[in-house]
C-alpha cells in the first residue's frame, strides 16, 4: 500500500479550503472515505475491533452494520457522544457495538484485546501522543492492524480554523 504525505502550505489553497470547509465537510462523500478506511483494516469475522476518538461513532456504525459478526468499541472522552452513540444502538438493536468512555490517557481495556484499530480525524486532539501510542501497543495483539486517518495542521493556518468550526458545530 502506498502512503502519500503532503502539506498545503500555499496561502492560497489554505483559503481557499478555509471558504469552502463548510460545504466539503457537511456535503461531502464521508461514506466512500470511511468505506475505502474500512477496506484498509479489513475486518474479519469474529474479531475485535477499536474505533479510537470514536466522536458520533460514524465509523463504528458503519463497521458494526457491514460486519455483524464482529466486534467494534468506540472509545472517547466525551460522555455525552458516548451515551448518545449507545442510545443509538439501543434504538437500532446494534448488538456487536459498545462505546466507552475514559479521561483522554490510560485505555479502559486489558492488554492483547483487539485484533484492529481505526482512528479517523481524532489523532491530533490528544494532548500526549507517545502516551495514546503506547497504549494502542499495549491494548493490541501481535499482527493486528492499525488504520489512521488525520489531518495535520499546517505552518500557515494559525488560526486552527478547523478545530475552531467543530467547536462552533458541536456542542458537546
Amino acid at each position: 500500500m502506498k502512503v502519500a504525505n503532503f502539506y498545503l502550505e500555499d496561502e492560497k489553497v489554505i483559503e481557499q479550503v478555509r471558504k469552502n470547509f463548510n460545504q466539503i465537510y457537511i456535503k461531502g462523500n464521508n461514506d466512500e472515505e470511511v468505506s475505502k478506511l474500512i477496506r484498509i483494516l479489513s475486518p474479519k469475522t469474529k474479531e475485535h475491533l477499536l474505533d479510537l476518538g470514536t466522536g458520533s461513532g460514524y465509523v463504528a456504525f458503519k463497521i458494526a452494520k457491514q460486519y455483524p459478526a464482529s466486534y467494534i468499541d468506540g472509545l472517547d472522552v466525551v460522555e455525552s457522544m458516548c451515551s448518545r452513540n449507545r442510545q443509538q444502538c439501543q434504538k437500532e438493536g446494534t448488538s456487536n457495538l459498545q462505546f466507552f468512555c475514559y479521561e483522554g490517557d490510560i485505555f479502559p481495556f486489558e492488554d492483547n484485546t483487539y485484533d484492529g484499530l481505526i482512528t479517523r480525524y481524532a489523532l491530533h486532539h490528544f494532548p500526549n501522543l507517545s502516551l495514546t501510542c503506547k497504549e494502542i501497543n499495549r491494548v493490541l495483539k501481535k499482527k493486528s492492524r492499525i488504520v489512521i486517518c488525520d489531518c495535520i495542521p499546517t505552518l500557515n493556518d494559525k488560526e486552527c480554523f478547523i478545530d475552531k468550526w467543530m467547536k462552533r458545530f458541536f456542542q458537546f
